[in-house]
């Protein structure tokens, strides 16, 4: 799990759930850059022994989902973008909902979403600026330069 892209945040109901450490971020959060949100990819791969899917990186399932979210941890919500079945290798050509104010959703205690929430943000530090009051210099680059590191 250390060396991997994918963490793995939890296993239930016939599925193991895991953080894609690549690519989960923060960003400003829309139509408010003063606060920022976790933008993240959760894959999920059905398991029929109970236990999590050993993936060294190597050997790959042969079907899962991808399900991308943005995390407000600042308003206790979630947001859920998008889902993808995964058969051999992801395309590009998923279809995303736009970004609506209207669409985020107050965790439900229990609910799949409260688990994702809370092992997601549990794996992150801190927002850029948040424990400092000011932001690092690789979040000056990445913020205002537009380049990721």
């Amino acid at each position: 799990d250390r060396g991997s892209r994918y963490k793995t945040l939890f296993v239930d109901n016939g599925f193991t759930y895991y953080l894609d450490a690549k690519d989960t971020r923060w960003i400003p959060r829309p139509y408010n850059s003063a606060e920022y949100i976790i933008d993240t990819w959760v894959r999920l791969v059905e398991n029929t022994t109970g236990e999590a899917v050993a993936e060294d990186g190597k050997i790959r399932p042969a079907k899962y989902f991808l399900e991308h979210y943005y995390i407000s941890p600042q308003r206790h919500e979630i947001m859920f973008i998008s889902e993808l079945e995964v058969t051999g290798r992801p395309e590009n050509a998923v279809k995303e909902r736009a970004y609506d104010p209207k669409n985020w959703e107050q965790l439900v205690p229990g609910s799949i979403e409260d688990e994702i929430y809370t092992a997601v943000t549990a794996r992150m530090s801190g927002a850029p600026g948040a424990k400092t009051g000011g932001m690092s210099v690789r979040d000056m680059v990445e913020e205002y330069a537009r380049i990721s590191f």
